[in-house]
């Protein structure tokens, strides 16, 4: 996997390094954290205040075009960072959807009414 610099700026009012890059040289698109992890080696960031914001992929081309935000302490990260995208991060969202396929689901009323015959009142002539 090939990292190309595109932008890369500081932002002091949200305490935190903005970097746009390509990724290039891979078959399938790679994951949020393989991303992280090499964009952290090739900056020298934490991964621990990394957070990839968007990956976009074209169609045809093997080539994503990739925002990550790097904080400089844990309080500017929780504060400035969307909620969704820290469950992204940390992988909460997948275990919670494990739990929820684990966990057999109940039918609702109205399925069971259905499977029921309706008895038809008898017409009066």
């Amino acid at each position: 996997m090939e990292i190309k610099v595109v932008e890369d700026k500081e932002n002091p009012f949200f305490n935190r390094r903005e970097i746009s890059f390509y990724v290039h040289g891979f078959e399938a698109t790679p994951k949020r954290d393989e991303i992280r992890q090499e964009v952290c080696k090739r900056l020298n960031l934490s991964p621990e205040l990394t957070v990839i914001i968007s990956i976009n992929q074209r169609f045809g081309i093997k080539q994503c075009t990739v925002l990550a935000h790097s904080y400089k302490d844990k309080e500017s990260l929780k504060r400035y960072t969307a909620k969704y995208v820290l469950e992204r991060a940390s992988g909460k969202k997948k275990a919670k959807a494990e739990k929820q396929e684990a966990v057999p689901q109940k039918q609702p009323e109205q399925e069971a009414a259905k499977k029921q015959p309706v008895q038809e009142p008898e017409a009066k002539i």
